[in-house]
This record gives C-alpha cells, sequence and structure tokens, in this order.
C-alpha cells in the first residue's frame, strides 16, 4: 500500500513519482476497487506529477494502493500529498 487514512477522512491533493525506467505507468487504487487518478501517470527518472484525480476521498480505515498498467520498472517511487478532516 501507499497510503491510509487513519484517524479521519483525507483527500490527496497530488500525486507524484519517479521510477528507474521512463515507462512505469501507474494507477493509483482505493480499496473499495476505485481507480483515483483520471486515466494514469507516467513515472519518469525526472518525477511525474498528477492533479487529475478523481474519487479522492479515503475515508477512515481505507487504504490506496499503487497499480503498475505497464513499463519495465523496476522501483518506483510515490508520493502523495493530502489534506485531512479533522
Amino acid at each position: 500500500g501507499v497510503f491510509a487514512a487513519k484517524a479521519a477522512a483525507d483527500t490527496i491533493t497530488s500525486v507524484q513519482c519517479w521510477a528507474d525506467t521512463s515507462d512505469a505507468v501507474m494507477q493509483l487504487r482505493r480499496s473499495d476497487g476505485n481507480d483515483m487518478i483520471s486515466g494514469n501517470i507516467t513515472c519518469t527518472t525526472a518525477g511525474a506529477t498528477s492533479i487529475s484525480l478523481v474519487n479522492s476521498v479515503i475515508a477512515s480505515g481505507q487504504y490506496v494502493g499503487m497499480y503498475l498498467v505497464s513499463g519495465t520498472a523496476k522501483r518506483v517511487n510515490v508520493v502523495v500529498n493530502y489534506t485531512t478532516a479533522y
């Protein structure tokens, strides 16, 4: 998993990723099965950012995982920026 909401609902505002190749296409998926990035994001060695999100609210107890759609990457780093509903 990439992210988990613990105490309150969180809203993901952007996603950044880097990969050891420039062909790693990824998607974030909530534990309820909903994709979170409108389309996908292609992670590169220089990095990529997406603010085009759907289903971006993570309820308390839900988690988010990374799904590698395609590419030859062996390592992908993901940063999730979020706000929380306290």
